[in-house]
C-alpha cells in the first residue's frame, strides 16, 4: 500500500495504519537521505569539471540539500 493511501486513511480516522505508516514514511525519508549522499558523491565531482559554473552549480546543490534535510 502507497504511502499516500495510507495517510488518507490515518486522516479518516481508521485505526491500525499508524505503524505502517511510520514505517513506510521512515523508509521514505532514508531512501531520500541516501539519495542526496549519492548525488554529493557522484554529481559533485563531475559539476567541478564541466565548466567555469562548476563551483556554482555545486554551492547550489550543496544550499539546496541542506534545506532538503
Amino acid at each position: 500500500m502507497a504511502v499516500a493511501e495510507l495517510l488518507a486513511r490515518f486522516e479518516k480516522g481508521e485505526r491500525g495504519v499508524e505503524e505502517d505508516l511510520m514505517a513506510r514514511l521512515k523508509f521514505l525519508c532514508e531512501s531520500f537521505l541516501r539519495h542526496i549522499a549519492h548525488e554529493e558523491r557522484i554529481l559533485a565531482p563531475v559539476l567541478a569539471t564541466l565548466d567555469a559554473w562548476g563551483q556554482v552549480r555545486i554551492e547550489y546543490m550543496d544550499a539546496e540539500h541542506k534545506q532538503q534535510r
